[in-house]
């Protein structure tokens, strides 16, 4: 009974909507990519000693997630999630478990490979990053060719998928590119999102001198677009708005401002790493360790699991200040 009693005050002074809580589970830290601001020079892919999780287990563990708090989103990240062979049996898996919301980061180099069978077996959206519509630019930040992203996102777009395509917007390289990506969008009627970065994991050595505040993004933008705010949900990541193009395209365009404009408020997001690690905040070095609990869980005692995912839920809003954070590669996106 006392663990009930020491839960029970976690979560209620947790302060967040418990209807609307989301789940980001990185289902492997490896990536076929090697992105300037996530992953560190010379951090090859990780190995695990027992193999990654199987498809049943990593169900397991979400459904065991649910039964300690009211979850209703869960958006697959990595690492690269499609380098998980079995990311299909996953959705599925997650799907049959009655999730409303299921949806994936992805660079889109396998989305080819992946986007009908995805889409099949109950995804409903992919995050796309796309930082760049030059060649030079883009293998510059990200690593990789270009046209094998494209490939991806026409792949998810005949699959019915619906795209969110996000770009971290850096001062000396693909700044003056914006209202190129947002023509894009505007022309595949693609949602955008444009992200300021964070000090966190490799983007933190040279954050002062790639850093771009919102408001710049912003003014860029409106160079050739007039944007209509749409009314912004407390706690959402994005504030978003409707882009009206000079050339006689819309489409939808946000801002997601973790530096210059925390949404710390009414925050909702968890982050379980592939390790079995969960991340409550970004901007704070906590992770609670739940292998044991989860083995706990599985025997019917969830108290060490509804613990913790309530103390990873309290320390939001302690601070709006970045620590020292590890690589978004390990956290997932």
């Amino acid at each position: 009974m006392k663990g009930n009693r020491h839960a029970s005050r976690i979560w209620k002074g947790a302060m967040i909507n418990k209807k609307s809580i989301s789940l980001r589970v990185s289902l492997t830290n490896r990536c076929n990519m090697r992105c300037n601001y996530c992953r560190p020079l010379g951090q090859g892919n990780t190995r695990f000693p027992n193999g990654e999780l199987s498809p049943d287990a990593w169900v397991e563990r979400i459904c065991l997630i649910r039964q300690a708090i009211p979850l209703e989103k869960v958006r697959f990240t990595g690492g690269e999630p499609l380098l998980y062979s079995a990311v299909v049996d996953v959705v599925a898996g997650c799907a049959d478990l009655g999730i409303e919301e299921l949806a994936l980061t992805t660079n889109a180099l396998r989305l080819p490979r992946y986007a009908k069978a995805l889409k099949e077996a109950g995804l409903k959206r992919v995050n796309i990053s796309l930082d760049s519509l030059n060649p030079e630019t883009f293998r510059k930040i990200n690593g990789s060719k270009l046209e094998e992203v494209l490939a991806g996102i026409e792949a998810a777009r005949e699959a019915g998928l619906a795209i969110k395509l996000n770009t971290v917007v850096q001062r000396d390289s693909n700044f003056w590119e914006l209202t190129e990506l947002l023509e894009y969008a505007a022309s595949k009627q693609l949602h955008i999102r444009f992200l300021e970065m964070m000090p966190i994991g490799p983007a933190a050595k040279d954050f002062d001198r790639l850093y771009v505040p919102g408001d710049e993004i912003r003014e860029q933008l409106e160079r050739i677009a007039g944007l209509e705010a749409i009314p912004y949900e407390t706690g959402e990541t994005s504030r978003d708005y409707r882009a009206k193009l000079e050339n006689g395209t819309e489409t939808l365009c946000g801002f997601i401002l973790p530096t210059s404009t925390p949404f710390c408020d009414g925050c909702r997001r968890l982050r379980l790493d592939s390790h079995g690690r969960l991340y409550g905040c970004l901007a704070q070095p906590d992770t609670f360790p739940l292998n044991d609990a989860f083995e706990s869980a599985g025997v019917g005692d969830l108290i060490p699991l509804k613990s913790r995912v309530a103390t990873a839920l309290s320390i939001k809003k302690r601070t709006q200040k970045f620590t020292e954070q590890a690589a978004m590669i390990d956290i997932g996106g």
